[in-house]
Formats: structure tokens, C-alpha cells, sequence
């Protein structure tokens, strides 16, 4: 099974359980994210462009700076 660090298994004596968690929220203001790791998450598939310009502003902040 293919291990992402979004994901984790519980093992117990007869199942074993894949678990993947889901991008949620988190602390803090989203628009000062780092814009380094809002490209970071974008490029590994944590998130999508939409997602990244709207709640991240990726397109109006990387326009700005």
C-alpha cells in the first residue's frame, strides 16, 4: 500500500484500516501562509489552483510581491 503523509493505518487483530485525512483548517490567517508553502502544497496535489487563489490568494499576492 502506497503511504502518503496524509495517511495512516490502524492495525488490530482482525482488520486492517487505511485512514486518509482530508485538508482542513488549520491556525491562523490563511493569507499569511507563507506563499513558498501554499506553491509547495499546490505542486504536490494537497490542494488545487482554485483553492490556492481563493482561500490562500496565490494569484493576488504572488501578482503583488
Amino acid at each position: 500500500m502506497e503511504t502518503r503523509p496524509d495517511t495512516f493505518t490502524i492495525t488490530n487483530f482482525w482488520i486492517d484500516w487505511a485512514v486518509m485525512t482530508a485538508t482542513g483548517a488549520g491556525w491562523g490567517d490563511p493569507l499569511e501562509r507563507p506563499l513558498e508553502l501554499v506553491q509547495q502544497d499546490l505542486k504536490n496535489g494537497y490542494i488545487t489552483l482554485e483553492q490556492a487563489n481563493r482561500y490562500y490568494g496565490l494569484d493576488k499576492r504572488s501578482k503583488s510581491g
